[in-house]
């Protein structure tokens, strides 16, 4: 998840999809791809397994797939990387996906609203950090003029929020994984916001 080497480009999208909701979209899920356009997928896992419909509807649309609290090694099954949710665990998981994906795996850590954590799993290794929490502009607005490691602002819950958080300097936009309970038009509402504003 590198930042381009010339010039600001608008946030991108990311999109967490539950276990369950993964089930639920069935074979409609290409046809979601395709309308919300995501740059990354978080996917939730059974048993610390990729399902393995989403990792060939993603990867034939040229998106990558990152497991959420894997237990086994992504590149096993068919992820590309993994997004790590405990930020007091941060510097630790990260080093150890480093480690064992190697250069070409991605490795994604949510910090919560822990500077520290963050600037940790940077220095760990981590191709991106998430924010999440009370002050997420704050935050954003912090780390991405300093920090070369991109930045995604997690858990956007209201299109009202995603003006304020690409100002501030988010790279990717990651809308709340819980909007899914109510169906797809909270996260499309998201996505269509981040559109307006690139």
């Amino acid at each position: 998840m590198p930042r381009p080497d010339e010039g600001p480009v608008p946030a991108q999208l990311i999109l967490h999809l539950p276990a369950a909701v993964i089930a639920d979209l069935g074979g409609g899920l290409p046809a979601l791809l395709q309308r919300l356009a995501p740059s990354c997928l978080i996917a939730g896992s059974v048993d610390g397994r990729l399902d393995r419909a989403l990792a060939a509807a993603a990867h034939a649309d040229g998106v990558p797939v990152l497991l959420e609290l894997a237990e086994d090694a992504p590149h096993r099954v068919g992820a590309d990387g993994v997004y790590l949710t405990d930020p007091a665990l941060a510097a630790v998981e990260v080093a150890g996906w480093r480690e064992a994906l190697g250069p070409d795996g991605m490795v994604v850590a949510f910090c919560g609203a822990s500077r520290h954590a963050a600037m940790e799993a940077a220095e760990a290794g981590a191709d991106a950090v998430a924010f999440g929490g009370t002050d997420l502009a704050g935050l954003i607005g912090w780390w991405a003029p300093l920090m070369e490691v991109p930045c995604i602002a997690a858990g956007v819950a209201r299109p009202e929020e995603v003006a304020a958080l690409a100002a501030a300097g988010a790279d990717f936009i990651l809308p709340d994984a819980a909007l899914w309970d109510g169906g797809a038009a909270a996260v499309e509402a998201i996505a269509a916001a981040l559109a307006e504003h690139s």
